[in-house]
């Protein structure tokens, strides 16, 4: 008997089964309603779900989610695939699992080993995919992580006084954690001792547990010592140190290492809230620069000399002050607030870093690191359909290279040629489309790594691509993304642009 022809896209179903005990308010889980998510999927459109997809619903933050998440995988005759490999990852709210690559049993199932909910109140997301496919096929389970009960203010950055009715030169920031030290959200009021005129915004709402004071001025006599005191509903009250009208010292700079995003340091800013850093950033250091003695987390410094490495933890922020001081003046605090990008496993097509994951270094690439992901991210679209080179068509370089790891230097030495104006490698540099910076032209081998994205149907590549490696002074490497041909042209050649970046 003839096969039947099949007139559609070839279908798997791929029905999740999720139960999932919670017992809210409190860290322990408790028992939950059991819910069915049943989820079409086809080889040539996208991923179709049905049902909730997954809610598990509120945990308190910090929880073990019992029993952990489920997959089940069946055919199209409903009968349940073993040996399917199944890669369950946290892709939103900083929490951890165990065991997340794992293979479906004998009835078809397959199991994270453990997911806890991050440290933080909101949405947390698990998701579960099948690379076994013509492309990664994903599901996602949802949990809302609920913050326990406010305990107490902190005071995080001291005020430090100015001239009298002027601006306060530091300005006081206030925290509110519960009873895991997690951010909880409260309107914080400040007032002044009564020798004292406090003006400005007195009364300031928090975000993310933070409540940030920026216009307070105080008004006094010099040579007066003042205090100030904050109050949230229902918590103990906290009082400032002494503040005195003195005149105080500044950083003239505060350099941080490596390579960062949300920072940019000047002289009359003292709080620092958004400093972020990759995953795979473990440590910063910060050189402060001024007059006076230095003190960073507490260890004293020269000016221009370089701290000590600080321990940054994966999906944590953590806090680095720096205290200047100068004889017969009251102290400056700087505060920076540096938070370390959890730990993925990543996936080709997964959405990261400004972009999507392009490629993975594997061992005998430059920038593979044995036991973590490293690799190129790569823009969703395309910078440009019809671009030359470089303006420059008949002078060579000479110094680029082809081998991946290359591109960021060749797009340096292509735009710090001799009258270069405008190339390709410019407007990869130049691209202000995210809060990434460090973009540039890809080299000849990592423009061919990126085919491996087509292949899974990522990346909307279409046409030819110009990289960053010379070929010699006419003419550069370029590759035809519908056959993964890599050729030549000439530069004043105009072909598409797509911009890159290492994670």
């Amino acid at each position: 008997m003839q096969p039947i022809a099949l007139r559609g896209a070839i279908r798997l179903w791929i029905v999740l089964f999720l139960a999932v005990i919670v017992m809210l308010g409190n860290p322990s889980p408790a028992s939950a309603t059991v819910k069915v998510i049943s989820i079409a999927i086809f080889t040539d459109i996208d991923l179709k779900a049905y049902s909730n997809n997954g809610d598990i619903g509120p945990a308190p933050v910090g929880s073990l989610i019992i029993p952990a998440p489920k997959v089940i995988v069946r055919d199209v005759n409903d009968q349940p695939l073993s040996n399917v490999e199944v890669i369950f990852e946290v892709t939103s709210g900083n929490g951890s699992i165990t065991g997340g690559t794992t293979t479906t049993n004998e009835n078809g199932i397959a199991e994270v080993g453990g997911w806890t909910l991050g440290e933080l109140p909101g949405i947390n997301t698990l998701t579960a995919t099948v690379m076994s496919l013509s492309h990664p096929v994903s599901t996602s389970f949802t949990a809302t992580g609920t913050a326990r009960a406010p305990i107490k203010l902190v005071l995080m950055t001291q005020p430090v006084g100015g001239a009298s009715g002027a601006l306060l030169e530091t300005q006081p920031v206030i925290k509110i954690t519960d009873t895991n030290g997690n951010p909880v959200e409260n309107p914080v009021t400040v007032t002044v001792t009564s020798n004292g005129t406090l003006g400005g915004t007195t009364t300031v709402t928090t975000l993310n547990g933070v409540a940030v004071f920026t216009d307070l001025t105080l008004a006094g006599t010099v040579d007066t010592d003042f205090t100030l005191t904050f109050t949230a509903s229902g918590l103990p009250t906290i009082v400032s140190n002494t503040i005195t009208f003195a005149n105080t010292p500044d950083l003239t700079a505060l350099v941080l290492s490596g390579t960062y995003s949300g920072y940019n340091f000047s002289r009359s800013t003292y709080l620092y809230t958004s400093v972020t850093v990759q995953s795979n950033v473990s440590s910063i250091t910060v050189t402060p620069t001024g007059t006076g003695t230095m003190k960073v987390n507490g260890s004293s410094l020269l000016s221009g000399q370089t701290s000590q490495p600080i321990t940054l933890i994966a999906g944590s922020p953590t806090a680095i002050t720096v205290v200047v001081t100068e004889p017969d003046k009251s102290p400056k605090t700087y505060s920076l607030i540096v938070t370390r990008l959890p730990v993925t496993t990543m996936v080709l097509g997964y959405r990261f870093g400004g972009g999507v994951v392009g490629y993975i270094f594997r061992a005998g690439d430059s920038g593979y690191i044995a036991g973590q992901s490293h690799g190129i991210i790569v823009m969703t679209s395309d910078l440009s359909v019809s671009e030359a080179w470089s303006n420059i068509t008949s002078a060579g370089i000479g110094t680029t290279g082809t081998v991946t790891g290359s591109g960021s230097a060749n797009s340096d030495a292509i735009i710090a040629q001799n009258g270069h104006t405008a190339s390709a490698a410019k407007k990869c540099i130049d691209y202000a489309g995210s809060a990434y910076k460090d973009w540039f032209l890809p080299g000849k081998d990592e423009l061919d790594k990126l085919y491996e994205l087509k292949l899974r149907n990522f990346g909307n590549f279409s046409g030819i691509y110009w990289s960053s490696s010379e070929f010699n002074a006419d003419s550069a490497w370029c590759q035809d993304f519908s056959n993964r041909v890599s050729s030549t042209s000439l530069k004043t050649s105009l072909l598409r642009v797509r911009a890159v970046r290492i994670f």
